[in-house]
């Protein structure tokens, strides 16, 4: 079973795919799983540095949407058994899933039904506040507003995640405590691919809190999740008609 990861932003030196690896090597059996990055995307390109902020962050991903869909057929083509984002807001992961015949997953989409079976309601961990609007927009896109409890900003930059291990933990805990004690939440998500490698330090330390809550780290589970599907022969039913012609 060949499982892959995709990344919908371009990784021209290879450090996030190494450090990527490096986070769900510890989370996940990687002997069938293949991490990839686009090799190429239209601009804008996501956190370019001379970017206006209209252009940036949230409002940049639908420009991912082309290229998610290329690769995800060339992945296919190539014997992937199904696709997992690597992003949790899951750019192009709805519009790829019409263009193949393999699963193609959405780990926030995933996390929050998960979520929704594991408990009443739900929190989730979100890196910066264009992706608290994502957050926003796929909770209401999923129907999940009622199982919602709250979305939180940990403020810190995905990059700083793996750099910045106490300081992030230290915020991962606060928020956590808080989405519990006055937002309700019994199921804690973390909100973004680099906090993988989190959660089992952090439901810990809320158990010594005494909170016995889930914690879910979105892209590990939708690996497991996809094996599943893979296993069960299951895949997304397909609106766009198999004898689609547009090339890619």
């Amino acid at each position: 079973m060949k499982i892959a990861v995709l990344a919908p932003w371009t990784d021209p030196t290879g450090e996030f795919i190494k450090t990527f690896h490096g986070l769900l090597t510890n989370e996940v059996e990687m002997s069938d799983i293949e991490i990839v990055a686009l090799d190429e995307v239209p601009e804008p390109v996501l956190y370019k540095t001379d970017m206006p902020p209209t252009a940036s962050g949230l409002d940049s991903l639908p420009f991912c949407i082309p290229e998610v869909m290329k690769k995800a057929k060339a992945l296919e083509m190539s014997g992937a058994d199904a696709i997992v984002n690597a992003c949790i807001l899951g750019p192009g992961s709805p519009q790829a899933s019409q263009v193949v015949d393999i699963p193609v997953l959405d780990p926030g989409e995933v996390a929050m039904h998960v979520a929704s079976i594991l408990g009443r309601r739900f929190s989730l961990l979100a890196p910066g506040k264009s992706a608290v609007r994502g957050f926003q927009e796929n909770v209401r896109k999923y129907y999940m507003e009622d199982r919602l409890a709250s979305i939180l900003l940990t403020d810190i930059s995905p990059a700083s995640y793996t750099v910045k291990e106490r300081e992030t933990m230290d915020v991962l805990v606060r928020l956590s405590l808080k989405a519990i004690e006055e937002d309700d939440a019994a199921v804690i998500i973390l909100g973004c691919g680099m906090l993988t490698g989190k959660g089992r330090e952090l439901k810990n330390i809320l158990k010594d809190e005494g909170h016995d809550v889930a914690v879910l780290q979105p892209v590990p589970l939708s690996i497991e999740f996809a094996k599943v599907l893979v296993t069960c022969n299951l895949k997304h039913v397909r609106l766009v008609p198999h004898d689609y012609t547009h090339r890619f």
